[in-house]
């Protein structure tokens, strides 16, 4: 189990700012910087909604207000501009990818394998695995009552392949 969190950009328009005729709809965060960072500035700043403006000759970097009517910058689309508009968001998911059927996380060595639950499903493992620091990022679910479980981190188990010819009834993902 591991996590893909990165901020997505993408441009919205051309030629277009966040320039408002409401006062207090536009907040200035930062002048020269890239577009990586005035995405970062508007995602980190509260005071953002989750469109931006970077450009014009001295890279100014802004966002529309949130909660105002310019939180999408588009009080006035028609304010002809050098700057372009983009849209910032975070996509953070667990990504789960099974490594191998009728297998488990069992090990003959003691402390290698953890158990986190029983009766859950296969997202709920996921994030109990992932939440757990004492796991590694492969975990078990399966057995007649849903055993959910991980290799430890730091052990020869961590990536649940200390018993390989274990049969069992659960997955390892």
């Amino acid at each position: 189990v591991t996590e893909n969190s990165k901020i997505i950009i993408r441009i919205v328009a051309e030629n277009q700012s966040c320039w408002s005729p409401t006062e207090g709809s536009r907040l200035e965060l930062a002048h020269g910087v890239t577009l990586n960072q005035c995405a970062q500035l508007t995602y980190n700043n509260e005071k953002c909604g989750t469109v931006f403006e970077l450009g014009g000759s001295n890279g100014w970097c802004g966002c529309g207000v949130a909660g105002t009517t310019n939180e999408f910058c588009a009080d006035d689309i028609e304010y002809s501009s050098t700057s372009s508009v983009y849209n910032v968001t975070e996509n953070s998911k667990i990504i789960i990818r099974i490594v191998a059927e009728n297998q488990s996380c069992w090990s003959p060595t003691e402390g290698s394998r953890l158990e986190l639950a029983h009766g859950v499903t296969l997202n709920q493992c996921a994030q109990l695995t992932y939440n757990n620091e004492k796991c590694g990022t492969v975990f078990e679910l399966g057995g007649s009552n849903g055993w959910c479980g991980c290799g430890v981190a730091g052990t020869t188990n961590e990536f649940c392949a200390d018993d390989i010819e274990y049969s069992s009834t659960s997955s390892v993902y």
